[in-house]
């Protein structure tokens, strides 16, 4: 099973410079940005690297996901480093009957004891309700995101949306791997951002799409 990774980057190419990964078939970076512009010559050979005029999420990963050949995506922020042997595992689990996608363990580039705490919940989660958010690294079989119709248009938790959707179409599963991602949201304060990220999950969970729909 081929694999592609797909990457939305807005303002982050320095991140992505250091971050790419190895290993996949196919490597598909979806650039917004305006002051920091991604500069494929300083990419991997054969990496592709679109431009896309919304800085969206949904938008951006949506446009990879229609531009890619593999079987499987894997949908990747750029300041999020994956482990050794990630693409092997995608296929690994993909291969397994029933299996519709699913994400990785987390754990942030951050010294806070509570955001520790946070990522072992967070697994806890992705095991038993296959609930995965975007800094986990999320990875679809083809055909069942084509069939969802992709990610939903939602200024947030489009990731969160697409697993929801991918759960009745068959089972997530959470890689043993650690994917670890950037903690300079938190620089405001580990605690005081968790809860405003909690208070965001609880208004989606309450009131659905219609919270966060994009509306442009």
């Amino acid at each position: 099973m081929r694999i592609s990774l797909i990457i939305p980057v807005y303002e982050d190419a320095a991140a992505l410079e250091r971050n790419l990964p190895r290993g996949f078939d196919e490597v598909i970076v979806v650039d917004a940005s305006r002051a920091e512009p991604v500069r494929p010559e300083r990419l991997p050979a054969g990496t592709i690297v679109l431009r896309s005029a919304e800085a969206d999420r949904a938008t951006q990963m949506n446009a990879g996901a229609e531009r890619a050949g593999g079987e499987g995506l894997l949908f990747l922020h750029a300041d999020t480093v994956l482990p050794e042997g990630a693409a092997e595992a995608v296929r690994k689990a993909l291969a397994r009957p029933g299996v519709v996608g699913g994400g990785f363990r987390r754990r942030f580039d951050h010294s806070s004891h509570f955001l520790r705490w946070t990522c072992r919940l967070a697994s806890w989660r992705s095991r038993t309700i296959g609930w995965f958010l975007g800094d986990q690294g999320i990875f679809a079989r083809r055909e069942t995101f084509e069939g969802l119709g992709g990610y939903s248009q939602l200024r947030a938790f489009e990731d969160l949306d697409l697993c929801r959707r991918m759960k009745r179409c068959g089972t997530l599963r959470c890689l043993d791997l650690v994917a670890v991602s950037s903690g300079r949201r938190f620089a405001g304060g580990a605690v005081r951002q968790t809860c405003r990220d909690v208070g965001m999950t609880i208004r989606y969970l309450l009131r659905g799409k219609r919270a966060f729909a994009d509306t442009k």
